[in-house]
């Protein structure tokens, strides 16, 4: 077991984030990471740990959760790379693929393209990622002038606002001032749930999410 700790915190396996001892184990982790990558143009998540809402379904063995986080993804209808993703991203390293049971694995034999074949598939590929970068590029774009926006709405609302004493006002909320935070938070959740299929703030209880 080796307990030297290197290397970039996103395509590290769990144990070493966690300081702990590791072996080759962590390398199908860290492989698994990269054909992620390799197949959809973006990693699984931010870091493999349990703080990682991307991650935290995988620590707890709710594939479904994951992939729901991920649909549309290029891979989200071929369920034998996803198999094997899963196998490889174990969060337990006891239960992790190996690299013998890799090379029999149903998707590892599969059907792949040779020659002209391969690079028109991968120029198709790059060309739907491209487009991809491009049109969140534009609602990332979007959110921030939509906020910007909203926030100073919100401040030319404030300044219009009476002044009253401290204790008529202790506990009560503004209801204008209220709406225009809600435009503000209407802005975020639509961008943010066409991009990842979240939503970040919950209006019935006000809670984030």
């Amino acid at each position: 077991m080796k307990t030297t700790y290197v290397g970039t915190k996103g395509y590290q396996a769990p144990e070493l984030l966690l300081s702990r001892p590791y072996d080759f184990l962590a390398d199908i982790f860290s492989a698994g990471v990269v054909l992620f990558i390799l197949l959809t143009g973006y990693p699984p998540f931010e870091q493999a740990h349990k703080t990682d809402r991307w991650f935290r379904p995988l620590a707890k063995g709710d594939y479904r959760t994951f992939w729901e986080l991920h649909a549309g993804c290029p891979i989200s209808n071929d369920e034998d790379v996803k198999d094997l993703l899963q196998r490889m991203l174990m969060y337990n390293p006891k239960y992790r693929i190996s690299i013998a049971d890799i090379k029999r694995h149903k998707w590892f034999n599969g059907k792949y393209l040779e020659g002209k074949d391969l690079v028109k598939a991968l120029k198709s590929r790059y060309r739907q990622m491209e487009q991809k970068r491009r049109k969140d590029a534009k609602k990332l774009s979007d959110l921030q002038n939509s906020v910007t926006r909203s926030i100073e709405r919100l401040d030319d609302h404030q300044a219009e606002v009476p002044l009253y004493p401290s204790g008529e006002t202790e506990g009560i909320w503004d209801t204008h001032t209220t709406a225009k935070w809600k435009d503000v938070f209407n802005a975020v959740n639509t961008v943010v749930h066409d991009v990842s299929g979240h939503t970040v703030f919950n209006f019935e209880d006000n809670t984030v999410e």
